[in-house]
């Protein structure tokens, strides 16, 4: 029995003997056709397999980036804050910042080591948005004459650039994979839980300067 496309032929049930130019035709064309679905499968698995590996490539790009973002902005701060320190003159600020700063190095030291194990250490970048946050601390830190006025400012700032890092580390959790870096993102976690505290801590020092520093001073106003 040949099947060709929409019909059926019996050999045996035919009076006249088929040609073996017909019946090579009937066989090839049938070759042909499950040939061509073949090469159609093979085509959409190689396309999906590309797919899978281009998703792979862009999710640790972004891994990378992330990585490499939150170790400029801990490296600035804890360039940054000393200075702040030693100008603060007011204890409750110089408290809580010089215990920001061990905090960042622990932090920035947890970072390093869990990103190197995963194989991914921190490399060099341009900061971006980071960078323009940092600019902005430092300008307060800088611009302003009246210590009480620039105290203010800075914590202001130094609020805006911790936030930006609860929100880094919340990218750099869901870019982790829940299974292959559970690890990666257990650690991830405690650091941005950590981070959160830090951010907690200035907004309760960001209301006892408001308390000595008068209405409208913020930001030089």
């Amino acid at each position: 029995v040949l099947h060709y496309d929409r019909f059926t032929v019996n050999i045996s049930s035919l009076a006249l003997p088929l040609s073996s130019t017909l019946i090579c035709a009937v066989r090839n064309n049938t070759f042909l056709r499950n040939r061509g679905h073949a090469m159609i499968q093979q085509r959409a698995s190689k396309t999906g397999l590309a797919q899978q590996l281009e998703r792979a490539k862009g999710a640790d790009k972004q891994r990378r980036s992330l990585i490499n973002e939150l170790n400029f902005t801990y490296g600035r701060l804890l360039r940054l804050l000393p200075a702040i320190i030693t100008r603060a003159d007011q204890d409750p600020v110089r408290d809580v910042l010089s215990e920001h700063v061990l905090l960042d190095r622990s932090i920035v030291e947890r970072l390093e080591a869990a990103a190197i194990a995963h194989g991914i250490p921190p490399q060099p970048c341009g900061g971006g948005a980071a960078n323009a946050l940092m600019e902005e601390v430092r300008y307060a830190d800088r611009s302003m004459a009246d210590k009480r006025a620039r105290v203010t400012a800075v914590v202001g700032s130094l609020k805006d650039v911790r936030l930006y890092l609860i929100q880094t580390w919340g990218k750099l959790i869901d870019s982790l994979e829940a299974t292959t870096e559970l690890a990666f993102r257990a650690e991830a976690l405690a650091l941005q839980q950590l981070e959160a505290e830090i951010y907690r801590a200035l907004a309760a020092l960001d209301g006892q300067v408001d308390e000595v520093v008068p209405v409208g001073s913020r930001h030089g106003a």
